[in-house]
């Protein structure tokens, strides 16, 4: 309902309040009561704070904004089927998300679970991080119905084109550090098993964010069945993948199924786009706008971890000296990335976009 009406303050204000009452109770009561029981207790607790807000503001905006529940068939027909096709979205997801862990628990020895979980985890969180800045193009997108498709597509490549140098740089920083950050979380023994994977694992999402803004445009569209397919077929490769692999070049090929459940998201995505715009230039749009920033921002990322191996980076210091490695490694690539964008046709629009966005977060009005 909040979403549906656009007030992201409530939205957010949420989700904020809830991770502090989850964080602030973890911070108190598991020293006291260091069990299992005692941590669940406590996300609960964030999950029934979110509840309780949730439920609090619907009741003012139901009074301002809804007469009392009725029942339309019609529009509880079509909520049925876009439900229908989410949840098989959704399941899809799972399988490409959690396929790898089970089957590394299934088919290799155990603690190989818990080294793949660590690194996933470190890719997870800033993925996410990502996705959540690519969620504002949804209402964006929906707003674009009576626009010419030149026009979509031309707001669809220049969305993308943004979101991908942002996820090649935050993901693509997690790449040069990726042992000194497992050693400084971890300690050495999971840094050296584990670091390869998270390589790996942020290539991955690197390869995955460029089918983000190309999904929510789908979903806004109301085309929630092409979103299904692209995120079944995702789970499948990553299930083959997976299943074909593991036995016979170990856990650490987890990760490169990933990859390769990323790359079939990428090209089903393409698919689908590319029967829907008959433009010119397609793929000149395509190489420009999505291939281009991720490709460079990859090959970026793994020549500054070759450049901080060879300065024998593989200690850290401290977490200020990750954080600031980190920091220098995602600037690279940004820098890279958008100075790739300079050269060719659409360098104008993508210099321009930069500046639009730089101009409202920057003080400095001469950019």
């Amino acid at each position: 309902m909040f979403t549906a009406r656009q007030d992201y303050r409530r939205v957010a204000s949420i989700s904020i309040i809830s991770t502090v009452v989850a964080t602030s109770s973890m911070l108190l009561l598991i020293p006291r009561w260091p069990q299992a029981s005692t941590f669940l207790g406590c996300q609960a607790l964030g999950f029934a704070t979110s509840l309780v807000l949730a439920f609090g503001w619907s009741r003012r905006v139901v009074g301002e904004w809804l007469g009392r529940p009725t029942v339309d068939r019609g529009s509880l027909g079509s909520l049925v089927k876009l439900g229908g096709w989410q949840l098989a979205a959704q399941s899809g997801a799972l399988i490409a998300a959690q396929a790898d862990r089970y089957l590394l628990g299934a088919l290799l020895q155990p603690q190989f679970v818990g080294f793949y979980t660590i690194a996933q985890r470190l890719e997870e969180a800033v993925y996410i991080g990502v996705l959540k800045v690519g969620e504002i193009l949804f209402p964006f997108f929906s707003a674009l119905q009576k626009e010419t498709d030149d026009r979509k597509a031309d707001l669809l490549f220049r969305s993308s084109w943004i979101l991908n140098v942002l996820a090649a740089s935050a993901l693509g920083g997690l790449i040069p550090v990726a042992g000194p950050l497992l050693h400084l979380w971890t300690g050495a023994e999971v840094a050296a098993e584990a670091q390869r994977v998270l390589v790996i694992l942020s290539i991955a999402g690197v390869l995955g964010s460029s089918s983000n803004v190309f999904a929510f445009y789908l979903l806004a569209q109301g085309r929630s069945s092409s979103n299904a397919l692209i995120s079944l077929l995702t789970g499948v490769f990553t299930l083959a993948t997976s299943a074909i692999a593991l036995p016979y070049f170990g856990w650490q090929a987890a990760g490169w199924s990933a990859c390769f459940g990323m790359i079939a998201q990428m090209v089903t995505a393409v698919i689908l786009l590319q029967r829907r715009f008959s433009l010119s230039g397609m793929w000149l749009r395509l190489i420009h706008f999505v291939l281009m920033p991720i490709g460079v921002g990859i090959a970026t990322a793994l020549a500054l971890r070759y450049g901080f191996r060879s300065a024998q980076v593989d200690q850290a210091i401290g977490w200020w000296y990750v954080g600031g490695l980190y920091l220098l490694a995602a600037g690279i690539i940004f820098i890279v990335a958008v100075a790739a964008s300079r050269v060719g046709r659409y360098r104008a629009a993508c210099w321009r976009d930069l500046r639009v966005i730089a101009g409202r977060f920057l003080p400095l009005k001469a950019i």
